[in-house]
């Protein structure tokens, strides 16, 4: 018998039953050089003897109660044996409630790799609630009536029977994991590379440049910024950001307006690149990773398979090789992407350390944004200004209208003289000139009568 056994069999045995201690025991063949080591030699030395075992038993005993009306589930809850933490087991018990069949059969749903059956989600699910070395340890240990275990321990007991549960629980993740994931990256990396392509054989993209330059060293013309051979990339926004003296237009409202103006090419670029809203939210660096770590996770399982049962060896050799030609496949796109990213570096002059290709397809992004907004907004100030001018000139016209209309309201009655040739005298004129043809007439003031007259 081990001498652990031995130091508990002299303790003293509670005469009631106990409540638990629910701790994790450390492996006994691990404890070479430990404090457990010294621990458990000090004990077999010289036994704690300061302990009060009575009143250890009076405090920690499990207390019996007698509901008026017992139900056998409380009956049969109160003889269960809880070996794990109550919150592991309280996880295990949630997460098999997403089986509706037994333990039993759960584990065999392992044993024969039904990765189909049980899904991708739940597969990690498991990995979450396999027990630790400890609990392990601890079932394995049980010599007890099995039929008193928990559910939670009574699942680890038919998945212990599982040989290399978790060698298959892994290689499942990875046969319902890989492929969809594959088939994610391998056309993200594509748009990159075909964006990458499309920018370094534009012509357009060359004539807009030039256009850009001509236009920038124009504007800067005797300043420090003048006379410039180039540009650097992030310059593009500049075009949105330098405000012309008309409200509401830039510097890129402006070059919209005369390239629709005179028919022009030199944006035509941006539709031969077509959609970048999805290529402008990829991340280089995230796709190295994601296919880094598809890799590593390949690596690592086969590497456990050499030393697995023969079984397992044969449900997954094939999954490896094959899986191993898609993330050959996808580490020679992403050497392709680098490649890619070094030319657009050295043809925008940009510093290779620090460029980006992800940041160099967002500005192109951005750049056709705004190009469609500047358009939408030239339009919408083109038709302000013709509404004006229709405006203008049918205040024009009513005065017009309303001039002639007065003119002939004064045609009626004496012709009126030119207004430039009338003197100081021409009132009088007129105002003779009616009293000897009769037309006028003196009004009298009408005064009020007088007392006298009344009476």
């Amino acid at each position: 018998m081990s001498r652990a056994a031995t130091l508990s069999q002299r303790l003293p045995r509670p005469t009631i039953k106990m409540k638990h201690l629910n701790w994790s025991k450390v492996n006994r063949h691990t404890i070479s050089n430990s404090v457990w080591q010294e621990v458990q030699q000090d004990l077999s030395v010289s036994p704690i003897a300061n302990i009060n075992y009575q009143q250890v038993e009076q405090l920690f005993c499990q207390k019996s109660r007698a509901p008026p009306t017992p139900r056998p589930s409380r009956a049969q809850s109160a003889s269960e044996v809880s070996l794990l933490d109550p919150k592991k087991s309280l996880n295990v018990n949630i997460f098999l409630k997403q089986f509706k069949i037994s333990h039993a059969e759960v584990a065999d749903l392992i044993r024969q790799c039904r990765s189909a059956e049980i899904g991708a989600e739940r597969l990690r699910g498991f990995l979450r609630i396999l027990p630790e070395d400890s609990e392990v340890g601890m079932i394995k240990e049980y010599q007890g009536d099995k039929a008193k275990l928990g559910d939670a321990e009574k699942f680890y007991v038919e998945l212990l029977r599982v040989e290399g549960y978790q060698v298959r629980l892994e290689g499942m993740i990875q046969m319902e994991e890989l492929y969809p994931a594959a088939e994610k990256l391998k056309p993200q990396i594509t748009s990159l590379l075909t964006t990458a392509d499309k920018i370094l054989t534009s012509d357009s993209l060359k004539e807009f440049f030039a256009y850009i330059l001509t236009l920038g060293n124009f504007i800067n013309m005797g300043s420090y910024a003048g006379d410039a051979i180039g540009f650097r990339l992030p310059t593009i926004s500049k075009l949105w950001e330098t405000r012309a003296n008309t409200p509401g237009m830039t510097l890129l409202h402006y070059i919209v307006e005369t390239v629709d103006e005179k028919e022009l090419e030199i944006l035509a670029f941006l539709d031969n690149l077509g959609d970048l809203s999805s290529p402008a939210r990829l991340s280089v660096e995230g796709l190295s990773e994601e296919v880094g770590t598809l890799n590593s996770d390949l690596t690592e399982l086969t590497k456990k398979l050499h030393d697995a049962p023969k079984d397992i060896q044969e449900r997954f050799s094939e999954f490896t090789k094959k899986a191993a030609g898609v993330t050959h496949d996808l580490q020679v796109s992403l050497q392709e992407l680098e490649r890619s990213k070094i030319k657009l570096a050295q043809y925008f002059c940009e510093d290779e350390s620090k460029f980006r290709l992800e940041d160099c397809v967002s500005i192109f992004h951005t750049l056709s944004c705004k190009v469609q907004t500047a358009r939408k907004d030239n339009e919408s100030r083109r038709k302000r200004e013709e509404r004006k001018k229709r405006m203008e000139e049918e205040h024009r016209r009513q005065a017009a209208e309303r001039e002639a209309t007065s003119g002939k309201k004064r045609g009626k009655g004496p012709p009126l003289s030119n207004p430039q040739e009338d003197s100081g005298g021409c009132v009088i004129d007129r105002l003779l000139a009616d009293i000897r043809k009769g037309d006028f007439k003196l009004r009298k003031k009408s005064h009020a009568p007088t007392m006298s007259a009344s009476n």
